[in-house]
C-alpha cells in the first residue's frame, strides 16, 4: 500500500528557524493523521501503526530538509513536497 500526502509550505519562509520548525510540525501531523486513518481503515496489526508513523515522519523530514536547504542556498526547489509510505501486509 502506498499513500502520498502533500504538505503545503508555500506560506513559510524556510530560511528562518520558525519556518523550518513549522514545516517539520506539519509533516509530523500529516504522518500521524495519515497513519491513524490507515490503521482505522485497515486494522491489521497494532505495531504497523508505530512503524507507519515512524517511517512516514522520517521520509517526510528528509524531504523537508532538502526543501529547507534549497531555500537557504537560494535555489529553487521545484519538486513538490510529499511523502510516500509503503507498507506490505
Amino acid at each position: 500500500m502506498s499513500l502520498r500526502v502533500n504538505v503545503d509550505y508555500s506560506d513559510l519562509d524556510l530560511r528562518t528557524r520558525t519556518g523550518a520548525h513549522v514545516l517539520r510540525g506539519r509533516i509530523r501531523a500529516a504522518a500521524d493523521d495519515t497513519c491513524n486513518a490507515l490503521a482505522l481503515a485497515y486494522p491489521v496489526q497494532e505495531l504497523a501503526l508505530t512503524s507507519c508513523t515512524h517511517d512516514a515522519r522520517q521520509w517526510g523530514l528528509v524531504r523537508a530538509t532538502r526543501a529547507i536547504n534549497y531555500q537557504r542556498e537560494n535555489l529553487p526547489y521545484v519538486y513538490p513536497y510529499a511523502y510516500d509510505y509503503q507498507q506490505s501486509y
